[in-house]
C-alpha cells in the first residue's frame, strides 16, 4: 500500500508554523536521505526554490537542510522521493525529473528564473513574518508561476514568457496597444489551457513582486508648494491661493471642484532602486568596486573614486568610507521638449540619480542611471526647482542619517546602507537654477562669482569676458604687461582671483539679506548673482563637499567649436566676427587694419578679412574635404550629408560632430590655411580636449594644465574679437581643476544624459499626458532590466545587446596560443594559392609569433653558442652592419632585432609604432589530425623613419607614398589597432600634400578579455555612444609664440563690402569707421585714417 505522505503539506499550514507530526516526519526523512546517500556530491535540498539542484554535504549541512524545510517547504508534488534513496514505478517521470535536474544543474543556456526569485526572496521576505504582507503575496504567485509551465507542452515557465516579453516590449518601446495585440496572437497560436496573460495589466499585476512604487504629488498651479506631508489635505494653495485640482462651474455658477490635480509631480524614489543593486551577487560585488575592485594603471584617474573630491570626504567622514557598500550618488538634470523642437513649447525636467560605486565599464549604462523626478511642464521650472527637489532631498537626508536595511547577496547578509551626495553636473543653464546663481549677466561664472565681472559691449549688447584671464596669470608674466594685444593701453596687475571653497559659499549664503520687495536678496545683479538658496544646503555635509557642482563639458566643448568653426567660416548670424564685433573691437582693441572701412567716393563699407577667416575658395576645399572623409564605423555621424556649397557650411551638426570636429578635425582642417602662430593656437586647444576627456587622466598632468589654461585663454584673445568670449569660454579655465577633483569626463558630462531623454522621449505614447507616459514607461523598464539579468546568455537585451558585428565563433580546441583566438568571417571570400613569397613571410610570422615555439628557439641559440662560440667584437659590428648575410654566428640576435621589430606587438608595447592599412584579410588551413585555421591582415606598411611626432599638439603624420624595406606584410588581428588617417585639405602648401594625420581609436563592438576577479568589464562598446582618447603621449604646453604680439600691427587685407542693411543701419548710425580715398578693392595702411573712437563707458 502506498504510504500517505501528505503531511509534507498539510502539516506547514504558515509560514514557521508546522504541527508535530511534520517536524517528527520531516525528521526522519533527513534521516533516512543522509543514511542512505552514499554520493561525494552529498544530498540534494528538496525545499521549494532548492528544487533539488543545490547540494549539501553529510556531516555539516542535515540543521541548514531542516531549516530550508522548516522555512520554506517541501516542493510541490515531491511524494516519491527519487533523489532520497527511492526509486519512482514510472520511469517516464523518473527521466524528465532528471533530465530538468540536468538542464538546471549543467545547461548555461537556460534562463535562471529560480535564481531571480531566490534573489527577491532573500531581499524582501523576512524569517520574522507571520502573515503574507503584499509583496510576499505576490512574491509566492510569482514563485508558483515559476514552477508552472506556460502550457502542457513545453518546459518554458509562465515566468519565463512574460518576462520575455516585457523586455522586448521596454527595448523597443511598444505601447500598450500593440503590446496586447501581441499577446492575442500569441495566445492564439498556444495550445489550449495555455497560462500566458491577456493584456498588459495582467501581465504586470503577474509581476507586481518585482515593481518599484513612484509617487503622484500634487503642485501648486504657480509653483508655489507642493501637497504632501502635512499639507497633503489640503485643497488650496497656502501662498497665493489656487486652487489644487481642476475647478469647473455647475449649473448654478458654482464653482465645483474635480478630483483632478491641476499639476502633478512624480517622484520615482531612488532608495529601492539603490537596493535592488544588492539583490544580485554580480552587480552587489560591483557595487564595492570603487573601494577593492583592480587599478591597472594606479597612477592614473580612472574612476571617480580616485579623485580628490571622493578621497577628501573619506577622509572628512571617516565613518561612512569604512564600508564600501555605502553608496555616493550623483545627480544631472536638463529639460527637453517631448515633442521635438519643431512642435509647441513644452519643457519636461527628468532628474537622473546616478550611483557611483559601480565601475568604469558599467557606471553610466542607462540600466544604472535612475530616473527619479520627472518635473511637469510646459514652463521653466527655474528657482523653483528646489521646491521639486524637497522629496528627493528628504530621502538623502534619510538615508544619510539613519540609513536603510538593505539585504546584501554577495555576503548574504543585511546591512544599513547610507547615501551621500557628491556632486551633480549639467549644462549652464541647469546648472545655473540648481546650485542658486544666475548664469546671465555681467557674473555668469558661477565658480568665479562676483570676482569676474565681464564688460557690457556697446554694440553688441552683450556681457563679454574679453581681457579677464590675464589676472589667473603669474606675476610677471610677459602677458600681464602686454598694453597693446589685449585692452588697449591696459596692463594687468590685479591678483589671480580667489576660488571659493564650498565652506565659504555656506557662510556667503548665510550673509544674504532678502530683498524689500520680497523676490530675491539685496544687492541682486550688482554685488551677486543669488536667486535663490538650493534645498541641497539642508544635507549636514554638503558644506564639505569639494565640488557639488560639475561644468557640462560635452555642452562646453560643443559651444566652442561651434564659435571656432562659424566664426573661421564667417557664417552669417552666427560668426563671433560681425559687424558689430568689429565696432566693438575698435573702441576696446588697438588693431586698425581689422576696424571697418568706408570709402570716401561710393561710401561703400568694406570689413577687412582677418587673418582666422576663410576666403571663399578655402571654404570650398575644406568643404569638399568634409566629402571624402572616412570614420571607422560607429565612430561619427556622416558629415557628408550636412555639406552645403550654396551657403558655405555644414547643416546639422550635433554635439558629438563637434566633440569629434574639436579633438580631431580642427588642426588638419585649418592647416596651411592659417598663419602658423594661428594653426598652433587652434591646435593647443584641440589637445587641450583631447588630454581633458581621456578615459584615463594623470593627475599632475592635470595640475600643469591649471597653470597652462589662462595661458592659452589669453592666446585667444590676441586673435578672436572681444564677442568671441561669453561665458561660455571662459569656463574652459575651470574644467582641468575639476577632472582632478572629479574625475575622468566620462563621470561627469551630459552624453549619457541625453541618451536616456532621447529614450524618455520614444515613451512618450500620450501626448496628452507627458509625464505620466514616461512614469509608466520607466517602471516597467525595470522589471524589464532586472529579469534580463537572469537571461539566458544567448539572449539579446540591454544587458547583452545585439553585437553590431557577426561574432558567433566555432570553439576551437587546439593548445596553441595563436589558433585559440576567437575570429570569423563576416561574409564569402574566395580561394587562392599563397606566392611562395607569400607562404614564407606566412610562416616566418605564425612561428615567430608562438610562445610554444620559444623553447626550440632557445634550444638553437645554445646549440649555435656552443658549436661556434662567442662572436668576435668584429664579428658582431658586421653583423649589425650588413646582417646575417655575412655569415655571422649570432644570427637569432639579428632576426630578433632587425626582422621582429617591424612586428607589431599589440597597443601596450614600447616598440616603435608601425602604420599601414589592410590590403587584404586572408584565412589560413592547416590540415592534419585536426583543421586549424588562422586570419591574417596582410598589410602595406608606412616607412616609420618618415613617421612625423609633434607631441605638444598631440599629432603623428605618416609619409603616405612611402613603403617599409623589408617584406613582413602580415599580422593578427589583435596585435594590430585600429587607425584612420585623415589627409590635408590645403593643397597650395607642397609640404603638407604627402602627409596623411594618423588616428587610434577603439573599434566598434571589441570585446574585452575576462579578468578573474575584476567586475571593471564592458562586454562591448556598442552602446557607448561618444568617443574617447584610450591614451595619449605628449605633455599639454603652451607655447609662448612671439608671432602672437605682432597679430596687432596693421597690414594689407582683402575685404568684402556690407550688403546686409541691418549692417548698413548701424554702420551709418555711427561714428566709428575708416576711410578709404579710393574705389580701388585693394588698400593700403598708408591710405587709411585713424578712427573715431567714442566714449566707451
Amino acid at each position: 500500500m502506498e504510504e500517505d505522505r501528505s503531511w509534507m503539506y498539510n502539516g506547514r499550514r504558515k509560514r514557521n508554523q508546522v504541527s508535530a507530526d511534520w517536524i517528527l516526519k520531516t525528521t526522519d526523512f533527513l534521516d533516512r536521505a543522509f543514511s542512505r546517500d552514499t554520493s561525494a556530491d552529498g544530498v540534494m535540498c528538496p525545499f521549494v526554490t532548492c528544487e533539488h539542484t543545490k547540494t549539501q554535504a553529510h556531516t555539516k549541512q542535515w540543521d541548514t537542510m531542516m531549516k530550508h524545510l522548516f522555512k520554506h517547504g517541501f516542493r510541490p508534488e515531491y511524494t516519491v522521493w527519487v533523489y532520497h534513496g527511492e526509486s519512482d514505478s514510472d520511469p517516464t517521470r523518473d527521466d524528465v525529473l532528471r533530465q530538468r535536474t540536468f538542464d538546471e544543474d549543467g545547461d548555461a543556456e537556460v534562463h535562471r528564473m529560480d535564481d531571480m526569485v531566490d534573489d527577491v526572496r532573500d531581499a524582501h521576505i523576512s524569517v520574522e513574518e507571520e502573515e503574507p504582507e503584499p509583496i510576499a503575496r505576490a512574491f509566492y504567485e510569482m514563485l508558483t508561476a515559476s514552477n508552472q509551465s506556460l502550457h502542457a507542452h513545453t518546459e518554458v515557465s509562465q515566468l519565463d514568457a512574460i518576462t520575455r516579453l516585457l523586455a522586448v516590449k521596454s527595448q523597443f518601446s511598444i505601447s500598450i496597444a500593440g503590446f496586447d495585440a501581441l499577446l492575442n496572437v500569441f495566445g492564439a497560436l498556444l495550445p489550449q489551457g495555455h497560462k500566458l496573460p491577456l493584456n498588459l495589466y495582467e501581465a504586470k499585476k503577474f509581476l507586481s513582486a518585482l515593481t518599484m512604487p513612484y509617487e503622484k504629488i500634487d503642485v501648486c498651479p504657480k509653483y508655489c508648494m507642493l501637497f504632501r506631508e502635512e499639507n497633503s489635505e489640503k485643497t488650496h494653495c497656502d501662498k497665493c491661493g489656487e486652487s489644487r485640482y481642476v475647478e469647473v462651474q455647475n449649473s448654478y455658477g458654482e464653482k465645483k471642484q474635480l478630483n483632478i490635480p491641476m499639476k502633478v509631480l512624480r517622484y520615482i524614489p531612488f532608495i529601492p532602486r539603490l537596493q535592488r543593486l544588492y539583490m544580485s551577487e554580480p552587480q552587489a560585488k560591483q557595487m564595492t568596486w570603487h573601494k577593492y575592485g583592480h587599478r591597472y594603471h594606479p597612477n592614473k584617474i580612472v574612476h571617480t573614486a580616485d579623485a580628490e573630491a571622493w578621497k577628501q570626504f573619506d577622509r572628512d567622514f571617516s565613518e561612512f568610507a569604512s564600508d564600501a557598500r555605502n553608496v555616493r550618488i550623483a545627480i544631472a538634470t536638463d529639460g527637453f521638449n517631448p515633442f521635438g523642437m519643431g512642435a509647441a513649447s513644452y519643457t519636461c525636467w527628468p532628474v537622473f540619480v546616478i550611483p557611483l560605486n559601480l565601475p568604469p565599464g558599467v557606471c553610466m549604462q542607462k540600466h544604472n542611471m535612475f530616473l527619479s523626478l520627472i518635473i511637469p511642464g510646459p514652463d521653466y521650472p527655474g528657482k523653483k526647482i528646489s521646491m521639486y527637489m524637497e522629496p528627493l532631498v528628504d530621502d538623502l537626508l534619510h538615508a544619510w542619517e539613519h540609513g536603510v536595511q538593505t539585504y546584501d547577496r554577495a555576503t548574504k547578509q543585511n546591512f544599513n546602507m547610507r547615501v551621500s551626495y557628491l556632486f551633480s553636473f549639467h549644462d549652464l543653464p541647469a546648472y545655473g537654477i540648481f546650485c542658486g546663481w544666475c548664469v546671465h549677466g555681467k557674473m555668469p561664472c558661477p565658480v568665479c562669482m562676483e570676482v569676474l565681472k565681464g564688460r557690457r559691449l556697446k554694440f553688441g549688447g552683450k556681457y563679454s569676458f574679453f581681457d579677464c584671464h590675464r589676472q589667473f596669470l603669474p606675476h610677471g608674466h610677459i602677458f600681464r604687461n602686454d598694453p597693446n594685444s589685449f585692452l588697449a593701453n591696459t596692463t594687468v596687475t590685479t591678483e589671480p582671483p580667489h576660488r571659493f571653497k564650498t565652506e565659504e559659499v555656506h557662510v556667503r549664503l548665510q550673509r544674504l539679506q532678502p530683498a524689500a520687495n520680497g523676490e530675491g536678496f539685496e544687492g541682486y545683479g550688482e554685488d551677486h548673482n543669488w536667486t535663490h538658496i538650493p534645498g541641497l544646503w539642508r544635507l549636514p555635509y554638503f558644506h564639505k563637499l569639494v565640488l557639488p557642482h560639475n561644468i557640462d563639458v560635452m555642452h562646453n566643448e560643443k559651444n566652442v567649436a561651434e564659435a571656432i568653426f562659424n566664426t573661421c567660416f564667417d557664417i552669417p548670424e552666427k560668426t563671433k566676427d560681425n559687424v558689430k564685433a568689429r565696432l566693438d573691437q575698435a573702441i576696446l582693441c588697438n588693431r586698425p587694419d581689422l576696424n571697418m572701412i568706408r570709402r570716401q567716393t561710393s561710401g561703400q563699407w568694406l570689413k577687412p578679412r582677418a587673418d582666422f577667416c576663410l576666403n571663399r575658395t578655402q571654404k570650398k576645399e575644406i568643404l569638399e574635404w568634409f566629402q571624402t572623409l572616412k570614420f571607422p564605423d560607429g565612430y561619427g555621424s556622416n558629415l557628408r550629408r550636412g555639406v552645403n556649397f550654396k551657403k558655405m557650411r555644414i547643416n546639422g551638426l550635433k554635439s558629438h560632430d563637434y566633440h569629434i570636429m574639436m579633438e580631431r578635425l580642427l588642426p588638419v582642417m585649418f592647416r596651411g590655411y592659417f598663419q602658423p602662430y594661428l594653426w598652433e593656437v587652434i591646435a593647443e586647444l584641440s589637445f587641450f580636449y583631447r588630454k581633458l576627456c581621456a578615459k584615463e587622466v594623470d593627475p599632475i598632468e592635470l595640475e600643469s594644465m591649471e597653470l597652462q589654461v589662462p595661458v592659452l585663454l589669453c592666446k585667444l584673445e590676441m586673435i578672436f574679437p572681444s564677442g568671441f568670449f561669453n561665458p561660455m569660454q571662459h569656463l574652459i579655465l575651470h574644467l582641468p581643476y575639476e577632472a582632478r577633483m572629479g574625475g575622468p569626463v566620462q563621470y561627469r558630462w551630459m552624453y549619457p544624459g541625453e541618451r536616456d531623454q532621447k529614450d524618455l522621449k520614444s515613451k512618450v505614447k500620450n501626448r496628452a499626458r507627458v509625464e505620466a507616459s514616461i512614469a509608466e514607461a520607466y517602471i516597467l523598464d525595470e522589471i524589464a532590466n532586472f529579469t534580463t539579468i537572469y537571461f539566458a546568455d544567448q539572449v539579446y537585451t540591454v544587458h547583452n545587446p545585439v553585437p553590431r558585428y557577426n561574432v558567433t565563433v566555432e570553439s576551437r580546441e587546439c593548445s596553441l596560443s595563436l589558433f585559440s583566438i576567437k575570429g570569423d568571417s563576416t561574409s564569402r571570400g574566395v580561394t587562392r594559392h599563397l606566392t611562395e613569397v607569400e607562404w614564407e613571410a606566412a610562416m616566418l610570422y605564425v612561428l615567430t609569433n608562438l610562445p610554444e615555439v620559444d623553447d626550440y628557439v632557445g634550444k638553437f641559440l645554445h646549440e649555435e653558442w656552443s658549436r661556434r662560440g662567442e662572436p668576435t667584437r668584429q664579428q658582431k659590428e658586421n653583423l649589425l652592419r650588413n646582417g646575417a648575410r655575412n655569415g655571422c654566428p649570432n644570427f637569432v640576435t639579428w632576426f630578433y632585432q632587425q626582422c621582429l621589430v617591424t612586428i607589431g606587438q599589440g597597443e601596450n608595447s614600447d616598440i616603435t609604432d608601425y602604420y599601414g592599412y589592410i590590403k587584404e584579410i586572408i584565412e589560413l588551413s592547416f590540415h592534419g589530425d585536426s583543421e586549424l585555421t588562422l586570419v591574417l591582415f596582410n598589410c602595406h606598411w608606412f616607412d616609420p623613419a618618415q613617421t612625423r611626432y609633434t607631441p605638444q599638439y598631440g599629432l603623428v603624420e605618416v609619409a603616405h607614398s612611402s613603403t617599409l624595406a623589408v617584406y613582413e606584410p602580415f599580422v593578427v588581428a589583435h596585435q594590430a589597432t585600429q587607425v584612420y588617417y585623415i589627409p590635408y585639405p590645403c593643397k597650395s602648401v607642397p609640404a603638407l600634400i604627402d602627409w596623411w594625420v594618423v588616428y587610434k581609436v577603439q573599434p566598434t563592438g571589441k570585446i574585452a578579455a575576462p579578468v578573474d576577479k575584476d567586475y571593471d568589464f564592458l562586454p562591448n562598446n556598442d552602446n557607448v555612444h561618444y568617443f574617447q582618447e584610450d591614451g595619449l603621449q605628449g605633455t599639454f604646453v603652451v607655447d609662448l609664440m612671439e608671432g602672437l604680439h605682432n597679430v596687432s600691427e596693421a597690414t594689407t587685407r582683402d575685404a568684402e563690402g556690407i550688403v546686409n542693411d541691418k549692417d548698413l543701419q548701424l554702420l551709418n548710425g555711427s561714428n566709428v569707421l575708416q576711410q578709404d580715398e579710393s574705389d580701388s578693392s585693394e588698400f593700403d595702411e598708408d591710405e587709411e585714417e585713424g578712427p573715431i573712437i567714442d566714449e566707451y563707458f
